[in-house]
């Protein structure tokens, strides 16, 4: 039996190799058949991928469920995405699971091919990455990386699993569970948190809470893994939750404690150009590590690492506003903050370039919700003043702006220092999310 052909009734998982198709020529004095219309349901194959904005996209959750109960019949099948044309599938699987519901919002496929290359992403040049995708019939209906950590040490996470996407299927999620441990197995990994894309520094955790509401570029949207949840992992933990301030009005009338302290330590805050000069990029590298360093599953970033993470958020038509906080000259926090493109419906993803950066860009005057991406205070600056100014300073711009809300993102809701400057101007947890962690047992067949 040839290995590398998938035969009716085999449930072994490895790499399934895509037929090299030829364009054969028509004899002399033959005209070609015309070709055959590209059915609009279609996913993949010879149709691109439809996004969420096109027809059927605003119905919420219940036809998103509804459009993918067909996926859970049928032989199921795993297959590792080697070459372009199964990474080109392992990409556009969400948009086949989600297209139907008006919460999703899709990435630009080119930043996420990017992204998921070596060339381009420092991080994935120094670690090793397998990603898989489960069909039923030939229908993608899930996907799965799996990632070594090169900056573990004793005692911490060797390995990752992230970009899980999967309908609500506990075989098809287990059969790409199983297919991402027999990878990092095979590479000596034994301690596996996730789903992390690929680490703390970027998306991480299941949605469990808020899949009502509208999804953010950069966070993840999994309402179809809440059934397969609390079976991913030997242990769960109550991963990062987004919380959110509006209307800024309201907010910036609570805030006379942080007013009264920022005048009474003379806490400054002023504007980091972008891209930033050497001296506050190091600044604010080193504000990034010392006030996360103690979180769960934080490792540091290389040089390279942090300006490719840079280059991700002013890669936007509205770069970030970065602020940097100070006492006396010495920088003791910083904020990013930014539009939330997710109002502007996926003009981008939906047109591409450069039609789609224009229409985008018609679009922002109607985008009026901000995102606060970060709020970093060192520990040994943390005064539960400095956080509420830079919350009180986030606050302000947002209304000077005429965003009817801001969205606070990745914040555990055991860090109470985090918390409480937010929760002093009104801040609301509306989405959660949760963390599982793998033991692999090396007893077993590799």
């Amino acid at each position: 039996m040839n290995p590398h052909v998938h035969t009716p009734g085999d449930t072994s998982i490895g790499c399934v190799p895509a037929a090299r198709r030829t364009r054969r020529r028509a004899p002399a004095g033959v005209r070609r058949a015309p070709a055959r219309p590209r059915n609009p349901d279609q996913p993949y194959g010879p149709g691109r991928a439809r996004t969420p904005d096109r027809e059927g996209a605003g119905r919420g959750d219940a036809a998103l469920f509804h459009a993918v109960r067909c996926h859970a019949t049928g032989e199921l099948t795993v297959r590792e995405a080697r070459g372009r044309r199964n990474m080109t599938a392992f990409l556009r699987t969400p948009y086949g699971l989600y297209r139907d519901g008006g919460n999703w919002v899709a990435p630009l496929e080119s930043e996420r091919r990017r992204f998921l290359s070596a060339r381009h992403n420092p991080f994935l040049a120094r670690a090793r990455i397998g990603v898989f995708c489960a069909f039923r019939d030939g229908t993608p209906t899930g996907r799965i990386a799996a990632m070594t950590n090169p900056d573990a040490g004793p005692g911490e996470p060797d390995g990752y699993f992230g970009h899980f996407e999967c309908v609500n299927d506990p075989q098809a999620a287990g059969a790409l569970m199983d297919a991402a441990e027999a990878w990092l197995r095979s590479r000596g990994v034994h301690t596996v948190p996730g789903p992390m894309s690929p680490n703390t520094h970027h998306e991480c955790g299941l949605l469990v809470e808020g899949v009502g509401e509208t999804g953010t570029i950069g966070m993840p949207y999994t309402p179809l893994l809440r059934g397969v949840a609390d079976r991913l992992g030997d242990e769960t933990r109550d991963g990062p939750a987004v919380l959110a301030v509006g209307p800024p009005e309201s907010a910036t009338q609570r805030t006379g404690a942080a007013e009264a302290c920022r005048r009474r330590r003379g806490i400054t805050v002023r504007d980091v150009g972008l891209p930033p000069a050497a001296r506050d990029s190091w600044i604010l590298r080193d504000l990034y590590h010392e006030a996360w360093r103690d979180n769960w599953g934080f490792t540091p970033m290389t040089e390279n690492e942090l300006a490719h993470l840079a280059g991700l958020l002013t890669a936007v038509p509205v770069p970030p506003i970065v602020r940097l906080a100070q006492v006396g000259g010495r920088p003791v926090g910083f904020s990013i903050l930014k539009q939330a493109l997710a109002p502007a419906r996926g003009r981008l993803t939906r047109w591409g370039l450069p039609i789609g950066a224009w229409r985008l860009h018609r679009a922002l005057h109607r985008v009026d919700r901000g995102r606060l991406l970060a709020v970093g205070v060192p520990s040994r600056q943390r005064h539960p003043g400095i956080g509420a100014v830079l919350a009180l300073d986030a606050a302000l711009i947002a209304r000077a702006r005429g965003w009817r809300e801001v969205e606070v993102s990745w914040v555990l809701e055991n860090n109470h220092a985090a918390n409480r400057p937010l929760t002093s101007i009104g801040a609301a947890v509306f989405k959660r999310h949760r963390l599982c962690t793998r033991r692999l047992d090396h007893q077993g067949p590799a």
